[in-house]
């Protein structure tokens, strides 16, 4: 079968005799996991369960549903339930929603391979660093074990990167530009309806963070799902100006609305960087790729304005004040350090301490670093707060180089995907898809939200559609007229 065959098979639904069995096998499924944790787990990791397994009904008939289901489980979901909340344990091993949905994503490619279809891996230059930084990875577990850390730890580092392989679910079974948009604006639903409720709550009171040494109008927003808001805040400001109909552009404004309100009630300074980050990015590629400077220009006072509307209306509520912004973003300065600031300085000294030790390998993974903070005791804990400084210090120069590559492959990538189009949609597709892995890079810089349970598998997602765009127009490069010199791997 030729590449385009096996493209077109992938991507073909299965017949009805064949989803009969299947959808039995997941009913039967259904029932067996709410019989086992109904009575010990809370509503929302069932209700997790099954929206998850009915997602996964979808992924066995056409996998390309695995495109919408990561964002659903990502954006929707509140982040313990993806993160802390887990559905079984094996030997140690816990297996979680995103587990779930790789589970339905390889059984959904067992099944086409079982009844002859076959599964094309299209080359990409993101592929082989990716390959490069998975046997560095292998490596850094290895180390980890021979230095005497428990397997359980061990592992719990590499899964982390191992969700990068949502790279391969976008390259395997994306099929056009409508597909990675579609990714975007179930990013954009999902994480509208996730942020209202926490928005909701976190209004509703009133609160003091020891933390940060404020007394608050409200709760701050906090744990793995805030990186969840200024990545959709980013996204969507970048899709704004290539959308043309006005229930996109209302949605759209709604989900900036909402995700900036979200993103100022998470209260944390990391996010409001990287949101800046983002929007810096997107300023940049508007000018240099958009259709018209002027229309790019027009955007960008919009946007300004709205921005500038939003504040006014949360000032109007109660519930911002430039005050209060400026003497959070102080709190780092040599006369004022807040008790989170604190732990963070004390945490990198003491990781970069124990990285001396072992620069070429790092200490491998499952590694546990342990520090006193003032103000919060003894401190025990398997990550870092920076994504760098976590491949770093477990993987040293050989896991950071190529950690490092992936990054800038894809950006490289991107950047000339959208010297390749003229296409509007297109080009707002790539921008935000960017946008999402510039704020993330920026974000990682102060949490290590490049490698979490709630957010890995969604990166890996964004490294496939920015892989996937570059490959497609690559391929309609070499297919114009008039080429003399066709090359299939741009």
């Amino acid at each position: 079968m030729n590449e385009a065959g096996a493209h077109l098979a992938v991507a073909m639904p299965l017949p009805s005799w064949r989803v009969r069995p299947a959808f039995l096998f997941l009913i039967t499924t259904e029932l067996v996991w709410i019989l086992l944790f109904g009575l010990i787990h809370e509503p929302w990791i069932l209700i997790g369960i099954t929206a998850t397994t009915i997602a996964g009904f979808f992924i066995l008939v056409d996998p390309r549903a695995v495109l919408f289901a990561v964002p659903m489980v990502t954006f929707l979901f509140p982040g313990r339930i993806i993160g802390e909340e887990f559905i079984a344990n094996f030997w140690g091993m816990n297996l979680y929603l995103m587990d779930w949905l790789l589970i339905f994503a390889l059984l959904s490619a067992t099944l086409h391979l079982g009844f002859g279809e076959s599964l094309h891996v299209p080359w990409s230059p993101l592929l082989p660093v990716l390959l490069v930084f998975f046997g560095a990875l292998v490596v850094a577990a290895v180390n980890g074990l021979m230095q005497g850390n428990e397997f359980r730890n061990v592992f719990a580092d590499l899964r982390l990167f191992f969700y990068y392989t949502g790279f391969l679910l976008v390259l395997l079974f994306a099929r056009s530009f409508r597909d990675l948009e579609g990714i975007l604006w179930s990013m954009i639903v999902f994480g509208t309806l996730g942020a209202i409720p926490e928005i909701v709550q976190s209004v509703s009171g009133s609160s003091y963070d020891r933390l940060i040494g404020q007394y608050l109008p409200f709760v701050r927003i906090k744990g793995f799902h805030e990186v969840n808001y200024p990545v959709q805040f980013v996204a969507s400001i970048a899709l704004f100006p290539f959308v043309g109909t006005a229930s996109k552009r209302t949605m759209l404004a709604a989900s900036i609305l909402i995700s900036s309100a979200a993103l100022f009630l998470s209260y944390t300074r990391g996010s409001w960087v990287a949101a800046a980050g983002g929007i810096v990015f997107i300023t940049g590629a508007l000018f240099l790729f958009a259709p018209s400077v002027k229309r790019a220009a027009v955007m960008l006072v919009l946007g300004l304005v709205g921005g500038a509307l939003i504040l006014v209306f949360l000032e109007y509520f109660g519930l911002f004040s430039i005050g209060a912004m400026i003497s959070r973003s102080s709190m780092t300065t040599s006369s004022q350090i807040d008790v989170s600031s604190l732990a963070r300085l004390t945490e990198w000294a003491e990781v970069l301490g124990r990285y001396a030790e072992k620069p070429l390998l790092g200490l491998g993974l499952g590694t546990i670093f342990s520090f006193y903070v003032i103000g919060l005791g003894q401190v025990e804990q398997i990550y870092v707060h920076n994504s760098y400084l976590y491949v770093l210090s477990k993987m040293g120069i050989a896991g950071f180089l190529p950690f490092v590559a992936i990054l800038i492959t894809a950006l490289v990538l991107a950047m000339r995907s959208l010297r390749r189009t003229v296409i509007p949609l297109e080009r707002g597709t790539i921008i935000a898809f960017a946008a999402i892995l510039v704020t993330l890079m920026v974000k990682a810089a102060t949490t290590w939200h490049l490698n979490t349970l709630t957010s890995s598998l969604f990166v890996g997602v964004v490294f496939g559609a920015i892989a996937s765009s570059h490959r497609w127009l690559a391929d309609r490069r070499t297919a114009q007229p008039g080429n003399r010199n066709p090359s299939p791997h741009v």
